[in-house]
């Protein structure tokens, strides 16, 4: 993708005049920069290399507030690999400096890290949890781009316990959120949540249709699925192929694949209940 090469460039400038400079503020906040790029792209090795050189030199000057964006970002990458306890290890320490600190918007942030890991160790009480105290501060915060996050891990947790009209509620307020502020590109974890509840209640063109709208918007922005994401996509394509044979599932897959962001998000909400 052409925005995370110019990114990467633009950081790895910032980095080499840091280095040279012996800024070590400046070259945290350039590694910490280059790893978010690493990880959007799927390079989780490198973006934890750039973290944990981040985290030593926030460590090393008594930036507490930036050692817990680090955890936090340590924890996020750990997740996507499928390491659910480091990542809740990362995200418990975070969370434990923001709150000492009492920095609001770290918290948020920790707490929506904590939530994959919880999940992902099948603790759904303890996802939960964390989604709803970080909706809640994100709701009187103002941070609308947390909020729809929130709103995401929170459907995710409620269509893992099985209870699907809350999750397709929820899902729908979260892309609601994330349209109303042009988020685009957080779009298709919403898709991909979605299409695993239409898969398994029945409804396999929509399922195919929004799986394959989210892998085009992944396509288009350069931000693959993650490992610990890909086996439920590939189990729910697994059961379309047998609902709809090989032909209807690529026509419609092609058909969402083909779809806007936009378009997506409206097809979506369309075909949510009360819609």
């Amino acid at each position: 993708n052409a925005d995370y090469a110019s990114a990467r460039i633009s950081f790895e400038r910032s980095l080499a005049i840091r280095r040279e400079l012996g800024d070590k503020q400046g070259l945290a906040g350039s590694l910490n920069n280059l790893g978010i790029v690493a990880v959007d792209q799927g390079d989780y090795a490198r973006a934890r290399a750039l973290w944990e050189e981040a985290l030593a030199l926030n460590i090393e000057i008594g930036n507490e507030a930036w050692q817990a964006t680090n955890y936090e970002n340590l924890g996020f990458a750990a997740a996507l690999e499928g390491d659910f306890q480091r990542a809740r290890d990362y995200a418990g320490r975070a969370l434990a400096i923001s709150r000492r600190l009492g920095d609001r918007t770290n918290i948020v942030q920790a707490l929506i890290k904590l939530g994959p890991a919880a999940h992902g160790l099948r603790d759904y009480a303890a996802a939960y949890e964390a989604y709803d105290e970080a909706l809640i501060l994100a709701q009187q915060t103002g941070e609308r781009r947390r909020m729809g996050q929130a709103l995401l891990g929170l459907g995710q947790v409620a269509s893992a316990v099985g209870d699907q009209s809350q999750a397709r509620s929820l899902l729908g307020q979260s892309l609601t959120v994330l349209r109303g502020i042009g988020a685009r590109g957080e779009f298709a974890p919403v898709f991909e949540a979605l299409a695993r509840i239409a898969c398994n209640e029945g409804a396999p063109v929509r399922a195919a249709q929004l799986l394959g709208a989210a892998e085009g918007l992944r396509d288009r922005l350069g931000t693959p699925l993650s490992p610990s994401e890909r086996p439920d996509y590939d189990r729910c394509l697994s059961e379309l192929h047998e609902m709809l044979g090989q032909a209807a599932l690529k026509r419609n897959w092609t058909e969402g694949k083909a779809m806007t962001a936009d378009a997506a998000a409206a097809y979506a909400l369309e075909h949510l209940p009360g819609n």
